[in-house]
Parts: C-alpha cells; sequence; structure tokens
C-alpha cells in the first residue's frame, strides 16, 4: 500500500505543473501551438515575445490568458502598469489537502491494517506538504485587487520557459519606468551656448559710469 500511496502522491505532482514553452529568440511567434489561442488577442503591431503557461510576453504587456469550460479568461498589464517582480513562497496545498484525504480514509477503513498504512502515508504527504514549498514570482502592480493579484503568479520558476519569460519581461518594465520617471520630471530647461541653463546665466552688468 505504501508503494501505491507513493505512486499517488508522484502522479499528483506530475498533474500539477503548467505545461509551458518558450521563444527562444526575441522575435514575433507564428504557428506555435500555445501562441495561437493568443494572436488573436494581440494588436496589429503587437508582438509575442514568450511564453510559459498561462502568461504571455509582448512587446507592449505581459498577457494571461486561462482556457477553463466557460470560455477564455484574459487579462493584461502594461508595462507601465507593473512596479516590479516579487517571489512568493507557498505550501503545496495540493500534497496537504491529500495527505488529511487519506488520513481520514484510514481512520474509517474497515480493515485495520491498511487502514493505519493510509494514515501514515497521509502524514507523509502533510509533511511532504508543508516541507516542500511552492515557489512563484509575482507581478506587482496597483491596478490590481487582492484577488487578481494572486492570479499573476508565474509556477515552475526553476523551468527554462519560465526563466526565459521573467528574463523578457524585467528590461521592458525597467525601460518603462524610466520613462514613467522622465515624464515626471517634465522637460528640462534648453543650455545656453556656455553649456549653462538660463537660470545659470550671469546677468550683464551695466558700464560703470565715467
Amino acid at each position: 500500500m505504501l508503494p501505491l500511496t507513493g505512486a499517488l502522491i508522484w502522479c499528483l505532482a506530475k498533474s500539477s505543473s503548467l505545461g509551458c514553452s518558450a521563444q527562444r529568440e526575441m522575435q514575433p511567434t507564428s504557428g506555435a501551438e500555445w501562441s495561437m489561442t493568443v494572436d488573436k488577442h494581440l494588436a496589429s503591431d503587437e508582438h509575442l515575445l514568450a511564453s510559459c503557461g498561462d502568461f504571455h510576453a509582448t512587446d507592449q504587456r505581459v498577457i494571461r490568458h486561462v482556457e477553463n469550460p466557460n470560455g477564455e479568461e484574459v487579462d493584461s498589464l502594461a508595462y507601465s502598469q507593473i512596479k516590479g517582480l516579487g517571489v512568493v513562497i507557498r505550501p503545496k496545498t495540493r500534497f496537504i489537502l491529500l495527505g488529511l484525504g487519506l488520513s481520514l480514509v484510514g481512520i474509517v477503513f474497515p480493515q485495520q491494517f491498511i487502514g493505519l498504512l493510509l494514515v501514515v502515508g497521509g502524514m507523509v504527504s502533510v509533511v511532504f506538504g508543508f516541507l516542500s514549498r511552492a515557489v512563484y514570482v509575482e507581478f506587482r502592480s496597483p491596478a490590481l485587487d487582492k484577488a487578481r493579484q494572486q492570479k499573476w503568479r508565474v509556477p515552475d520558476v526553476r523551468k527554462e520557459a519560465a526563466q526565459n519569460l521573467l528574463r523578457t519581461v524585467q528590461p521592458l518594465i525597467k525601460q518603462a519606468q524610466k520613462e514613467a520617471e522622465s515624464s515626471a520630471q517634465g522637460p528640462q530647461p534648453p543650455e545656453s551656448p556656455g553649456g549653462r541653463s538660463p537660470e545659470q546665466t550671469s546677468p550683464t552688468q551695466a558700464p560703470p559710469a565715467s
């Protein structure tokens, strides 16, 4: 029974990971399976650069695209709306819930030996869920409320596709922040021919009276 419990935990771990795909070169994509459903949401001058799971980086924004039985869920953030990336660490709740379920089944199981094995396997799953934390990278933006913010978390950050996505968006976020800072400062005063601004130029003194 213990091997069966271990196999169940392994299957759950494999099924919980999102399939990621990446575009290695910073060029518009065409023909990729994951891009076909996103292309229809792009502007005519917008190009897809990288993708991982539900998240797609273009040259203008980050798109979160989820397909579910009720249809599509599409959300996006312009790079100027993203204030930074943060790391979120959470226990693996799926293993915790699985362990609790196995323990409850083991308690009420009619055969005592098998029930004991289920309880032990459940405890192992719960401990594993607490010790092996899930690491996410979160897009942080004041435009998102708490419920939407939790959806903007990229899983499987150790995978190449996720790292490629993050490498793609980081310079674009920094560029948008610099442009926002420049706009907030306003236009700089022009310099005089001597290299000083008009405010720094010494006033012309009148010649002394004879």
